[in-house]
């Protein structure tokens, strides 16, 4: 074959490859880089990953948004308050008046007793008792009664209540005459008379009536009347109001 036949099929070749490079599909020529993805037709994928439209125009997705949940706060549990019991308020205790007169008697006695035979001046003439029995004695009682009611109506002790004094009550009763000497001194009116009061609590009658007869003796009024030398009679009187005991005594 001659030179120039030579070229000639060289040229052959070399056009016949230029041809088959631009029949070949677009892309990459295979063997020299990455085949070229076939997608859907009008759809071509790029290199970042996002499909395009048909006129080229890339689709984002749409990133979505996971919520975070807001914790619902748990309101503390209300504390129902415990009602406190109220104390039903007791009414105040009843007790025998008659008995606690009894026992302020016989405390006395007592008392009058120990003065006469074993105190600090023992007196062998002393008549030790107080009649309570008795026409004077019952009026004295009757006396003392009124004023101890009358103290216990107006929560006060006082010889003086519902406006009468000593010597008004003992006029009521026939005993306006009634004096009493004692030390060689003549004792009238409330110089006859002694005042006292104490709560009951939970005492029983005979202890109301020692507590009472304690009381008379710790005052000094109220022990010179008792202790007076010509006193013969005695008449208590005892009345209750708001657990409150009020005793009077009177001698002639």
């Amino acid at each position: 074959m001659g030179r120039r036949n030579k070229l000639a099929l060289l040229v052959v070749a070399l056009v016949g490859g230029i041809v088959l490079f631009a029949v070949g599909a677009p892309g990459s020529v295979p063997g020299l880089g990455e085949s070229p993805t076939m997608g859907d037709p009008g759809e071509s994928t790029p290199r970042d990953g996002n499909v395009g439209t048909a006129d080229g125009t890339p689709t984002n997705p749409t990133p979505t948004t996971t919520a975070t949940p807001t914790a619902t706060p748990t309101e503390a549990p209300t504390e129902t308050p415990t009602a406190t019991p109220t104390a039903t308020p007791q009414p105040p205790r009843d007790v025998d008046t008659a008995a606690v007169v009894r026992a302020i008697q016989r405390e006395l006695a007592l008392y009058r007793n120990y003065y006469a035979n074993a105190g600090p001046t023992p007196q062998s003439y002393y008549d030790a008792s107080l009649s309570t029995t008795g026409t004077i004695p019952s009026k004295l009682e009757q006396a003392a009664s009124v004023h101890s009611e009358r103290m216990a109506a107006e929560r006060t002790v006082s010889h003086e209540a519902g406006g009468i004094g000593t010597r008004a009550r003992l006029e009521a009763v026939g005993l306006d005459s009634c004096r009493v000497e004692n030390s060689g001194t003549l004792l009238s009116g409330r110089q006859l008379e002694g005042l006292y009061s104490v709560d009951i609590g939970e005492d029983s009658e005979p202890e109301v009536g020692r507590r009472i007869a304690d009381g008379l003796m710790s005052d000094d009024h109220a022990r010179r009347s008792l202790y007076a030398d010509g006193a013969d009679y005695l008449g208590v009187g005892v009345a209750t109001a708001d657990g409150r005991a009020y005793a009077t005594v009177l001698v002639c």
